[in-house]
């Protein structure tokens, strides 16, 4: 590539010095060829004279010369777009110089960056290991002093008992009174019985330092061999790519995943490149507004973007892998306001797969099995997660009985549930026949949504119950069907 960059810019130089576009400028001849006005010039002074013509430096043509003289033949087009692209590849790889060595830069910078960082961390464990030596040493210090002044203790104790016994022998030789001389024997005794308890040392001098109680080297060692890891990447930003998934609703929680793949186009197999995402309003009422991001690495090459859209609009998301956008970046999209269900289940009838009359329904939170009051089959209809039939739970205390009247009025709520979050979600007819589920909160009083089902109107919302993972599962009693939406 460099020897494509050397070649090209020696060639560029050749032709730029041969057509400048201000004196140099290519002119084209009748016979096609190309030649610069100053060379035009001088041959044309030195060819005319009164002919009015001179002839081709290249094929020898004869070429007559226009009447505003060789400055007015044509300009030579092919050249001069030669001349724009030349110059427009010096420009690009120009800049693609700039940016390989910005890298350069770049690179030399997360070195030292890395370094400091290895240097930190060690110095942290050698004050570590620093003060764990001199807590040992001053527990070493601390015992054998105590033991010392014990020992000392005891060694001047007895040194005195001696001084005692000495200065009582003294003169016992010159006493010739045997009482006097018994008297000595029984004080020097008595003195002796004293001193039996001074005959074993009060203290021992065991100490020792003990590293093998337990496995602490051998986990120091393992820890140490797993401390720290140089990561790198092979990633090659402008051609990744990032898709959305699933149709963007304001106020629910959506996606965009981010694909990673190296220079040759292969998909990469594992995570740990800084991603970074914003998200801007197009919409000029919005442009004012930040937008927190939430970036999942899912470690096998591929990245979870999560964002909410407060508002229905026009949006863009910016997306950079390693400080570099990606393709095709940033990914525009809109934001609807229409909160659609996800899946219907059921239809009228008395069917495997349908209802009559459904009133209310309830979730497992265990394992998130659903529940659904048929009454007017006198049945509980049991589902997967997915909304998948599993059975009927029949009991003679389900007998048939019309409740349809008194299941939801004209203005009234038909349903009402809190979910782990504190969130309320109630089902409600208006009086002009717009029926709804309208999401609430007990923390956020400001928080206040509706999923009007566009797509797919509700008709007579009842019971509803919501799902580990934000989802609500609605009983449209007018449709004798159960739907599913995302809410948050």
């Amino acid at each position: 590539m460099l020897g494509i960059i050397v070649d090209m810019t020696e060639d560029w130089i050749i032709f730029e010095r041969m057509y400048d576009g201000q004196e140099h400028t290519p002119k084209l001849l009748q016979c096609s060829h190309t030649v610069c006005l100053h060379c035009l010039t001088r041959i044309a002074a030195s060819q005319t004279r009164d002919t009015g013509s001179f002839r081709c430096p290249i094929c020898r043509e004869l070429i007559n010369i226009p009447r505003g003289g060789v400055s007015a033949l044509p300009p030579s087009f092919l050249v001069n777009q030669l001349l724009d692209l030349m110059s427009r590849q010096r420009r690009e790889l120009s800049q693609a110089q700039e940016g390989v060595s910005s890298e350069l830069n770049r690179l030399d910078a997360a070195k030292e960056a890395c370094l400091e960082q290895v240097n930190t961390t060690f110095q942290q464990i050698q004050a570590l290991m620093d003060q764990r030596k001199q807590e040992i040493v001053d527990n070493v210090n601390s015992l054998c002093a105590e033991k010392r002044r014990v020992l000392e203790e005891q060694h001047s104790l007895i040194e005195c008992e001696k001084n005692k016994v000495e200065q009582e022998c003294q003169g016992l030789q010159y006493q010739v009174e045997v009482r006097n001389i018994t008297q000595r024997i029984e004080i020097l005794s008595e003195k002796l019985d004293a001193t039996t308890t001074l005959g074993e040392p009060r203290e021992n001098s065991f100490l020792t330092c003990d590293f093998n109680l337990n496995d602490s080297l051998e986990q120091i060692q393992q820890h140490l061999s797993v401390l720290g890891k140089v990561r790198t990447s092979t990633t090659f930003p402008s051609l990744c790519s990032a898709r959305l998934e699933g149709d963007i609703v304001a106020g629910i929680e959506n996606c965009v995943t981010l694909t990673t793949v190296d220079y040759h186009g292969n998909g990469r197999k594992n995570g740990g490149d800084p991603v970074q995402a914003e998200l801007l309003a197009v919409t000029a009422d919005q442009t004012d507004q930040t937008f927190p991001l939430r970036v999942v690495d899912c470690d096998d090459g591929t990245y979870k973007i999560y964002f909410r859209a407060t508002k229905a609009g026009r949006y863009g998301i910016k997306i950079s892998v390693i400080d570099r956008p990606i393709k095709d970046n940033p990914l525009y999209f809109d934001v609807t306001e229409h909160n659609n269900p996800l899946c219907i289940y059921g239809s009228r009838g008395s069917g495997k797969d349908e209802f009559l009359q459904p009133v209310a329904v309830a979730i497992d939170e265990r394992d998130q099995t659903v529940y659904v009051l048929d009454t007017g089959n006198s049945r509980v209809k049991v589902l997967s997660e997915q909304l998948e039939f599993l059975k009927h739970v029949t009991n003679e205390g389900l007998g048939k009985r019309d409740i349809q009247s008194n299941i939801i009025c004209k203005g009234r709520y038909g349903g009402i549930t809190v979910d782990s979050e504190s969130k309320i979600l109630v089902s409600r007819t208006e009086q002009k026949g717009r029926t709804y589920v309208q999401l609430l909160s007990l923390a956020d009083n400001s928080l206040n949504q509706c999923i009007d089902s566009h797509d797919a109107k509700l008709k007579r919302p009842s019971g509803l119950a919501t799902t580990n993972d934000h989802h609500v599962i609605v009983v449209d009693l007018g449709n004798n069907c159960i739907k599913k939406y995302r809410y948050w």
